[in-house]
């Protein structure tokens, strides 16, 4: 796929989940800012400040983290409504006679879930109007981007599998120690370095290798990640 095509993959995302903020939609509208931005790194790490593009790369690069900010709090609901579904399913897989969530516990997850519905359905309704007041914006910066860039973007060299290396090396060293303070932000370098090995996989064995198993990481990762969040947002919520 071509940088025009990725560009316009994300703006079909955009235009979808403005009309229909649902969970898919939300899911597909961040992944496609993820890797463009990834992608706007990775050019800006080769390129002069000085370079004529540069302004309008910036400003790209500042209203895709508004536009992750934006999509937050539904995909987080829409976690943890998950997360707390696949509880609820191995709970009743493993259930034998005597050996059932008490009603006490039951109690618990209905009241968790309808909290998260309820926030599911406020983030969708903010994020429907967000996207309404900032679509044209964002899709007239977009082009603005990709004129820019013009030719220079198609002519960008793929990433290698040794820059990859290079950016794993730094993380893991950035981080010797996993807590669940620091967690997020590893994550998303992990993130980062797997949609930079992206770019070169079709081309590269090696790569398609790192993919793999950056793409295992991260599925870890997010898995901890996700679970710390429903932790905390269940004690919130079952306090009141």
């Amino acid at each position: 796929e071509s940088w025009t095509g990725r560009m316009e993959v994300w703006r079909r995302a955009l235009e979808q989940c403005g009309r229909e903020p649902s969970r898919r939609h939300v899911h597909w509208l961040r992944v496609a800012t993820l890797r463009l931005q990834s992608e706007l790194e990775h050019w800006r790490s080769g390129a002069g400040a000085d370079d004529p593009a540069a302004p309008a790369v910036a400003r790209c690069m500042k209203q895709a983290r508004k536009l992750r900010g934006l999509l937050k709090p539904a995909r987080e609901a829409d976690v943890c409504l998950g997360m707390l579904a696949e509880l609820r399913k191995r709970a009743d897989a493993r259930a034998t006679p005597g050996r059932t969530l008490s009603p006490p516990c039951r109690l618990q997850e209905r009241h968790l879930k309808r909290r998260l519905e309820r926030r599911r359905a406020a983030a969708a309704k903010a994020l429907e109007e967000d996207l309404r007041e900032r679509q044209k914006r964002l899709l007239n910066l977009s082009g603005e981007m990709e004129r820019a860039l013009g030719q220079g973007m198609l002519r960008l060299a793929r990433p290698s599998a040794a820059e990859v290396r290079a950016l794993v090396v730094e993380i893991a060293e950035n981080f010797p120690v996993l807590s669940a303070e620091n967690l997020h932000e590893f994550r998303k370098g992990m993130k980062a370095a797997r949609y930079l090995a992206d770019l070169g996989a079709a081309a590269d064995a090696a790569m398609r290798t790192q993919v793999a198993w950056l793409g295992e990481l991260q599925t870890a990762a997010g898995a901890w990640h996700d679970w710390e969040m429903l932790a905390q947002i269940a004690g919130r919520a079952l306090r009141n």
